[in-house]
């Protein structure tokens, strides 16, 4: 076997390496990301705690709904980032489309199902949740694997994280922000905002 197969057969070897320890790290995402963003929904209910607005759901508008999957797909991106510094080159392109894929998912998929059955329903929700997660994972694991790298991506998380913080405390108006919880049906069969 000649040389230049031998380092054929190596860098083959790499990539499969490469190729596996990003799958087992995306798998082992979605878990955390499930395990953390399902407590996180009743972080801020039960505690009240202002500290935590930004992090935890505020009220039950789908935006506030996005911060399950957004922060605890931020930390595992962080970890990812500390665990694997040989692996990094395209990491946050991969991390900043999961980020922006997972409330698209979520969003899509909830209204979808919702003008379908014209009500909610908690298993539904959950399930979206769940299936959301792994597919954003999956796109991620996806663009890691091909190398693609954006130079501006980690800007790109850094200004989602900023506008996630800051339409906790003024959303904008809009249904994805509007708190279903504060619409009251009329006694003629319309809807109003509470005060």
């Amino acid at each position: 076997m000649g040389e230049s197969q031998l380092l054929e057969m190596e860098t083959k070897m790499t990539q499969e390496a490469r190729s596996t320890a990003i799958n087992r790290l995306e798998v082992w995402g979605a878990v955390f990301i499930v395990l953390i963003g399902s407590p996180l929904h009743f972080l801020y209910s039960e505690t009240g705690w202002q500290a935590v607005a930004w992090l935890a759901p505020i009220n039950e508008s789908t935006w506030e709904h996005f911060k399950l999957f957004f922060w605890p797909s931020l930390i595992w991106a962080g970890v990812e980032h500390v665990r694997l510094k040989e692996l990094r080159r395209s990491l946050w392109t991969a991390k900043l489309a999961s980020l922006a894929a997972g409330p698209t998912l979520i969003a899509g998929f909830f209204y979808a199902y919702t003008w379908l059955l014209g009500d909610n329903l908690l298993v539904v929700d959950i399930s979206i949740f769940v299936v959301a997660v792994c597919i954003a994972q999956w796109i991620s694991c996806r663009v890691w694997l091909k190398g693609v790298d954006w130079p501006l991506a980690a800007t790109g998380v850094v200004l989602m994280a900023a506008l996630f913080a800051w339409f906790s405390f003024s959303p904008p108006k809009g249904e994805l922000f509007r708190d279903p919880a504060a619409v009251e049906r009329t006694p003629y069969g319309g809807t109003s905002e509470r005060i």
